[in-house]
């Protein structure tokens, strides 16, 4: 029997039961307190999620009502059609899956059951053990404004931080420029503790990985600068979402511009 819930008296949460392929792992979140993040912001922005179910191999579009991070319990709405609904009920495999930014965000769970939220029909099941922002090879990537350069802080062993002009960013890395060739800069090479400040969207720091290094064919002032390309290294899904939503703004900007 269904039972009824508001947002302040969510029920015991049932047993944990999340789904991980093993693969992925470059793009798997883990952390508890970023899967968090990911569920609030699909739920604050009512993102539409596709929900797929199995033995049944159906699906319906849903939205995430509600989360208690206490009870590790996720409230989604639920579907129109009863038999769907029957389905999602008996189902042993529950797969969500969402776009955000252009970022494919999907998580699996295993357990479910039927209650009334807000004097509507619902369903419970337990937060994901993991959630993977799949990102693929051709990220977006923008130019950094010209009127406010964008700064990469590379912490160096034994000897003070450099700084580097960023050529362009996306979610997955950074073009930086730099002058001629440096010896601890070549592909391979890691970096941790680097620092790129966002203007009017915080800061960031993460390990970043040096994948090429390029001459500048453009540069006529110093023919001798090099591009390089760098990647970036188990990015947390927060700092995602708000590298995310940085570049979102500066093509915004572009195009109003334009």
């Amino acid at each position: 029997m269904n039972q009824t819930l508001s947002p302040n008296t969510l029920p015991p949460s049932l047993p944990h039961g999340s789904v991980d392929s093993g693969g992925d792992d470059e793009f798997r979140i883990r952390g508890r307190h970023e899967i968090m993040a990911v569920v609030r912001e699909l739920i604050e922005r009512r993102l539409l999620v596709n929900l797929q179910f199995r033995p049944d191999n159906g699906f319906i579009i849903t939205n995430l009502l509600a989360l208690d991070a206490d009870s590790g319990q996720l409230i989604f709405d639920a579907a129109q059609d009863v038999d769907a609904n029957r389905a999602i009920s008996a189902a042993g495999q529950l797969r969500f899956v969402a776009l955000v930014d252009n970022i494919r965000t999907e998580f699996e769970t295993t357990r479910v059951e039927a209650l009334t939220f807000e004097q509507r029909p619902a369903f419970r099941t337990s937060m994901p053990g993991s959630i993977l922002r799949l990102q693929r090879r051709n990220y977006f990537r923008v130019p950094a404004p010209l009127s406010l350069p964008l700064v990469c802080e590379v912490p160096l062993a034994g000897a003070d931080s450099v700084r580097f002009e960023i050529g362009d960013l996306s979610v997955g890395g950074v073009a930086m420029l730099a002058g001629p060739d440096m010896d601890s800069f070549k592909p391979g090479a890691v970096f941790h503790n680097c620092r790129i400040e966002l203007p009017e969207h915080g800061v960031i720091t993460t390990s970043i990985e040096l994948r090429n290094q390029l001459p500048m064919q453009d540069s006529d002032v110093d023919p001798s600068r090099l591009r390089f390309g760098c990647r970036f290294l188990n990015l947390a899904g927060t700092v995602q979402s708000l590298l995310q939503r940085y570049i979102n703004h500066l093509e915004r900007t572009r195009r109003g511009l334009s």
